[in-house]
């Protein structure tokens, strides 16, 4: 079985505390610090992932990054998409939405991601390729999926894998499911008192939910990465799928 991975720094898991020592183990991080705890535990249950991954990038920069700039693996059997939002790092600056209107920006940040999920799909339909869809970063819109049909081609495995893992694998009771902007602590660089209230409000109380529910267990000690733990709970959810879908051929 062979995968291919794209998204952000989700994939790996992140270790900001004492360097490694050794040579051995220091050669197979990313940018110093990224663990491949995910990758090395789908090899070690006989499935093989080569990463595409770009820490901190948008799912704008992802789907551009799937369907112009990587050329087609045929003997790729399933394609990992790790959704981050449309809106972090210096992309807060984007001009396109209107931060003085909550209201319009959800409606054109819904929009954007309509069009980036029609894209992703065309693309896997045109390929013959499958994707399986990851909620990280940022979790993935219920409301914007359910009025796509992307199956056979695209298949949600967590709209929020935090989310998931807490209520599936924790059997933590939480009371709703966490916000699109969970992670996104880094637009305070970028507020200004032109922004709608209900905006900052709304991005506030994501943070807040999040960082009081969820199990740190599982995410690395900045909170915004799994662990190796989290991503033993990931392998599972992968396999487990994709178990289900070969059964389904």
């Amino acid at each position: 079985m062979k995968l291919r991975s794209f998204g952000d720094s989700w994939y790996w898991s992140w270790y900001y505390r004492k360097p490694f020592k050794s040579l051995a183990i220091r050669s197979t991080l990313h940018q110093e610090s990224g663990l491949p705890t995910l990758e090395s535990f789908l090899k070690f249950y006989g499935v093989d992932c080569h990463t595409e991954n770009e820490p901190g990038c948008t799912f704008y920069r992802t789907v551009e990054k799937i369907t112009q700039e990587c050329s087609v693996d045929p003997v790729v059997d399933y394609n990992i998409v790790f959704f981050s939002n449309l809106v972090r790092g210096d992309n807060w600056k984007n001009h396109t939405f209107d931060f003085t209107n909550y209201q319009s920006w959800m409606k054109k940040w819904k929009q954007d991601c309509y069009n980036l999920f029609v894209q992703l799909e065309e693309w896997s339909k045109r390929n013959n390729q499958k994707i399986l869809l990851i909620g990280g970063q940022c979790t993935l819109p219920n409301d914007v999926l359910e009025s796509l049909n992307l199956e056979p081609n695209i298949f949600v495995l967590a709209e929020c894998v935090s989310y998931k893992i807490l209520k599936e694998y924790a059997k933590v009771s939480v009371n709703k499911p966490f916000g699109i902007f969970k992670c996104s602590r880094d637009f305070s660089h970028f507020a200004d008192n032109t922004w709608d209230k209900q905006l900052v409000n709304e991005i506030y109380e994501d943070q807040h939910y999040y960082d009081q529910t969820v199990n740190k267990e599982f995410l690395t000690n900045d909170y915004y990465h799994l662990s190796a733990i989290g991503h033993l709970y990931l392998t599972d959810i992968i396999i487990d799928k994709i178990e289900y879908l070969e059964k389904r051929k």
